[in-house]
């Protein structure tokens, strides 16, 4: 949980004007101080939009982008693989 102010939020954050009161987060908040991208996907994903999401996570992770996914597990997973085969 990240609350709005906090010494250690990330810097790309802290310097937004408009701030929420706080924000769940998971892994490595260091890399939200790097170029990223959010995948979201719909929770009923097609088959063809996780092969589009395997192809965007692997092209960015190609190119050192830090991937924020989205919630949805097959799509989360589809985007995880892509990076991890690119040692992301």
């Amino acid at each position: 949980l990240l609350l709005a102010g906090e010494p250690d939020l990330p810097a790309s954050l802290a310097a937004r004007q408009r701030q929420w009161p706080y924000l769940f987060a998971y892994g490595a908040l260091e890399l939200l101080d790097e170029p990223c991208v959010a995948l979201l996907n719909s929770r009923d994903v097609s088959n063809s939009g996780l092969i589009v999401t395997d192809a965007l996570a692997d092209a960015l992770a190609r190119r050192d982008t830090a991937l924020v996914s989205s919630t949805n597990r097959e799509a989360y997973q589809a985007a995880a693989t892509a990076a991890k085969r690119q040692a992301g």
